[in-house]
């Protein structure tokens, strides 16, 4: 499987600091997008904690799993591959330890963040994971499609009622859907969701935080992807536009194309 991959962190134009962290290991096929939460640069702390944390248990030869006290769902676990696993696993001690730190540390106390993880695996194509409201997207054959679910409590509306009114616009913008019900270091448990999927030559995935996906529609998005021929331009295209926007926050982006053999 062959892989291009780029990745960019912007602050944006209104806030101070940046608490958003990415990874893109192209030798490993890990990337990352963590968007922190907490005062006082908590969440840069512990978004910091979820990517270092994750891609070190990945890359450890000491067998952590073995720590099941982590773990809720063994059974669930027990039917991913073993790269899947692995990185659910790595997700479950990142949210373990975020925890521990702010309840451990005044400073530190309420700190948590989203994550969004994606591999890749020759055996199993592309295995995808996320906690909260960072975003994983599919673009192919000039259609994007968002293959995770956000866990804001917007969208646990949106899942208990389809009826529930509500436009693109309102959903970007309502106070509901900044309100996560599923981060790292929330709970000493976290759940996780994950999904392997087979890729194609010429895939694009895009992996964000919702300082992009709060000031671009998924349109937008592609537009961008469909008009750039490089990786890297179309992280620099995707910042400059949501920072014309308004740059409300900070705005991270991994994208990783799969390349023709």
């Amino acid at each position: 499987m062959k892989v291009r991959a780029q990745g960019i962190t912007d602050t944006g134009q209104v806030r101070d600091n940046n608490e958003d962290n990415y990874l893109v290991d192209n030798e490993m096929g890990l990337y990352l997008v963590a968007d922190g939460m907490g005062g006082h640069q908590a969440g840069e702390i512990a978004s910091q904690l979820a990517v270092e944390i994750i891609y070190k248990y990945l890359t450890s030869d000491s067998e952590t799993a073995n720590n099941k006290e982590i773990f809720l769902n063994s059974q669930f676990l027990e039917n991913l591959s073993p790269r899947a696993r692995m990185l659910v696993e790595g997700i479950k001690l990142a949210n373990k330890i975020i925890h521990q730190v702010g309840q451990e540390e005044d400073q530190y106390h309420g700190m948590g963040c989203t994550v969004a993880a994606l591999i890749t695996d020759p055996s199993h194509g592309v295995i995808i994971a996320n906690v909260g409201d960072s975003r994983i997207y599919l673009i192919r054959e000039n259609q994007i499609q968002q293959l995770n679910q956000d866990h804001t409590l917007l969208n646990e509306y949106l899942r208990a009622d389809p009826e529930f009114a509500v436009n693109e616009e309102d959903f970007r913008t309502s106070h509901l859907n900044h309100i996560l019900v599923r981060a790292l270091g929330s709970d000493l448990q976290v759940e996780v969701d994950v999904q392997e999927i087979a890729s194609q030559d010429n895939d694009v995935f895009l992996l964000c935080s919702d300082g992009l996906t709060d000031m671009m529609e998924d349109k937008e998005i592609l537009e961008v992807i469909k008009s750039e021929k490089t990786v890297d331009k179309m992280c620099s295209k995707l910042i400059t536009l949501a920072n014309e926007k308004g740059g409300l926050d900070n705005i991270t982006i991994v994208i990783v194309e799969i390349a023709e053999k």
